[in-house]
């Protein structure tokens, strides 16, 4: 695996405006036995003018050592240093990434918050094989059992899974949300495209500074495709962008991806 990245390539990863550190201050992909402490989120108002969801104000809720934060019709699980989502739509509850080890509890207050509970989940999806991403794979399976379960094809053999998850490739739907494949940060990865909430980016984006910028360099052992996928991102429209680590860009995420890409 090749992590090392020189300085023009890192502050292209960074992307404009944003200062070197931040890549390193968006808490990225590692693997950890039991969740931090959270902090409770701060209150994002979401000015998306999309279709299907009006204008709201998103409140936090404390939850099990994380933060709950309602994002339009969906629930950013702040688990401290990554998140998890919880997307009401169509006919069944969809949970885009589970968290490190320890994370069921955190994603189970996200459902309560809707008034519902694991078998009103229809669709578990993981952006990727990391273990903070995959950590509490095994554990909300286990409690949706009534669940879909799915992954990009490449990272199946990396998630450990008590049962058989279907591989999404380019452009399959699961429950309205386009699969988009952005390998490179690892060579599953997807992305998940809500035509009305916006991209759930996994970490082929992060968040960082109020602002978009690439996957981090130092757990991403190709970065040369993992820029080709923020151009891919960059090709798409989407109002607002979810991201694995640091706050969602509510407004303007595509046209941000667009500057980003514009970059590299």
């Amino acid at each position: 695996m090749r992590y090392g990245v020189d300085r023009r390539r890192f502050l292209r990863t960074v992307g404009i405006g944003t200062v070197g550190v931040a890549i390193f201050g968006v808490a990225a992909c590692t693997s950890r036995a039991t969740l931090g402490t959270a902090t409770t989120s701060t209150l994002l108002t979401n000015t998306a003018t999309t279709s299907a969801a009006t204008t709201t104000t998103a409140t936090a809720v404390s939850t099990t050592g994380a933060a709950v934060t309602e994002l339009v019709s969906s629930k950013r699980v702040n688990l401290d240093f990554v998140s998890a989502y919880v997307i009401e739509r169509g006919d069944g509850l969809i949970v885009i990434d589970t968290g490190v080890q320890g994370s069921a509890p955190a994603i189970e207050a996200a459902l309560v918050d809707y008034g519902k509970s694991w078998s009103d989940v229809g669709y578990v999806i993981a952006t990727h094989k990391h273990g903070d991403h995959v950590g509490s794979w095994n554990a909300v399976i286990d409690a949706a059992t009534g669940a879909d379960i799915f992954a990009g094809g490449a990272d199946i053999p990396g998630i450990s899974s008590g049962r058989s998850i279907t591989p999404l490739t380019d452009g399959d739907m699961v429950n309205g949300l386009a699969t988009v494949t952005t390998p490179g940060h690892t060579q599953g990865h997807v992305s998940m495209l809500d035509p009305d909430l916006g991209l759930f980016t996994g970490d082929a984006l992060n968040g960082a500074g109020g602002g978009v910028v690439g996957p981090n360099p130092q757990f991403t052992p190709d970065m040369d495709t993992a820029f080709d996928s923020v151009r891919k991102l960059a090709t798409l429209e989407y109002e607002s962008a979810f991201f694995g680590h640091g706050e969602p860009v509510l407004t303007g995420a595509s046209d941000a991806v667009q500057v980003l890409a514009s970059s590299l």
